[in-house]
């Protein structure tokens, strides 16, 4: 009943090139239209260089009691008509960075050295995850889009203008993806013009209904933007968007993405807009070793004890959060040599924050290692990690199997509200590329 809301499911909209000329009274909704047009494309064309944090909390709703057989139709309008949420199952949070250059938008973990296309089906991990907040909406519609003008609209003590779109499948660039397919959808929707500062306010788009193997019925998007100074220039950034996906069997999906810290390219940031593989795990990359030295490797097989000294607040926490640990026990080679002693520290990151609702509540937490600090250099660190279950887990029910790399870990704790200031325990190196591998745990 539940297994469709954790489908992963990619949403990805690219710009579409174009222009159109309109002309009209400057007082007129068809002459705000055309100066937010072209004030918007010309934005388009000279986009800054920049990146943002964005924090992304994702929430499952359960399909309503004897919900039954129904049409795509039916359940779109169930949705409409209905004046409460759905009860609540789970919810989990993610925390990236989002790079914006030539109209592209690129993923990685928070604070990580590199970004990679590619990187968004990894992150997204069993749930939803969407782009086109930063520029392909606007350009597809801007720039392609039939657009008619519906009224005159009150939105938040502003005095807007409310239009209309449709964008057919034949020129559509909204691609999702469900397993390992991409379709293409049609989709519409209106956005909301400020007249007074002849910009954008408020975004909404609805695909058409889509595929079968989506196990979805539609996906709803609503952004907010506003303007923000970013190397010299007025930017427009999403403040709030809401990515809404309406299930098959009832259940719907809700991220809710806000954007914080949009700022200028550092000079240490680096982009990859190609697939290939590179020596690094989960989007950092490492420091190069002297080249008088040969570089440090940690051997498979070591077993070691260690304590998270990062506070984990589930008020807070996100997966993608860098986390430190200090090792309890010695790394010690086959001759017995100690290659890291007790103290030194690990750097890792979260790789899951997750709630799941019900008879029982209960936490899940993910951990991931990157590197560890030997003789102050900082190498590449990959550790099987304990994925502890404990005898009361079993009697609970979970969204989705669960689906565990080979070098992580995962901590279950059976509480409301989630503050440790520690976490102890154990673990076994393995080597880097082991990371590849996946171990699968059936769901109990």
């Amino acid at each position: 009943m539940y297994r469709a809301l954790r489908n992963i499911v990619l949403i990805l909209l690219s710009v579409l090139p174009g222009r159109g000329q309109q002309s009209g009274d400057p007082a007129d909704p068809a002459n705000i239209f055309r100066r937010s047009k072209e004030r918007l494309l010309a934005d388009l064309d000279r986009l800054p260089r920049y990146t943002c944090i964005e924090t992304v909390t994702r929430r499952y709703y359960r399909a309503p009691s004897h919900f039954g057989t129904r049409s795509c139709s039916q359940i779109i309008a169930d949705h409409e008509k209905r004046t409460h949420e759905l009860s609540l199952q789970a919810w989990d949070r993610l925390r990236l960075d989002i790079a914006v250059s030539d109209r592209e938008e690129i993923y990685s973990w928070v604070g990580a050295a590199r970004f990679d296309q590619g990187t968004l089906a990894a992150i997204a991990g069993s749930g939803p995850l969407g782009s086109g907040d930063f520029g392909p909406y606007i350009g597809a519609i801007f720039g392609e889009s039939e657009v008619k003008f519906q009224a005159e609209k009150p939105f938040r003590g502003r005095h807007l203008f409310e239009y209309s779109f449709d964008i057919p499948e034949s020129r559509s660039r909204y691609h999702v993806k469900a397993k390992e397919s991409w379709f293409v959808t049609a989709y519409s929707g209106t956005f909301l013009l400020d007249p007074q500062a002849v910009d954008l306010a408020h975004l909404t788009v609805r695909t058409a209904e889509l595929p079968p193997e989506t196990e979805n019925c539609q996906a709803i998007s609503e952004v907010e933007y506003q303007r923000l100074p970013i190397h010299g220039s007025q930017a427009l950034i999403p403040t709030e968007s809401r990515l809404l996906l309406i299930g098959r069997e009832g259940q719907e999906t809700l991220n809710i993405d806000s954007y914080a810290a949009c700022r200028e390219y550092a000079s240490k940031s680096v982009l990859r807009f190609d697939t290939a593989e590179s020596p690094q795990q989960n989007g950092a990359t490492w420091p190069a070793a002297p080249s008088t030295r040969p570089p440090l490797a940690i051997p498979a097989g070591l077993h070691f004890e260690f304590r998270v000294v990062t506070p984990i607040d589930s008020d807070t926490a996100a997966a993608g959060d860098p986390v430190e640990a200090v090792l309890r026990s010695p790394l010690h080679d086959k001759r017995g040599a100690i290659i890291a002693p007790v103290g030194a520290r690990i750097h890792g990151r979260l790789a899951q924050v997750e709630q799941q609702l019900g008879s029982r509540d209960f936490f899940e937490i993910g951990l991931k290692f990157e590197s560890i600090e030997v003789n102050g250099t900082a190498v590449p660190f990959s550790a099987k990690l304990p994925q502890e279950w404990p005898s009361m887990y079993y009697g609970l029910y979970r969204l989705a199997p669960r689906n565990l790399p080979i070098d992580s870990g995962l901590f279950i704790f059976l509480e409301d509200h989630l503050r440790l200031r520690h976490l102890d325990s154990s673990g076994a190196t393995v080597l880097p590329e082991a990371s590849q591998k996946e171990e699968t745990r059936p769901a109990r």
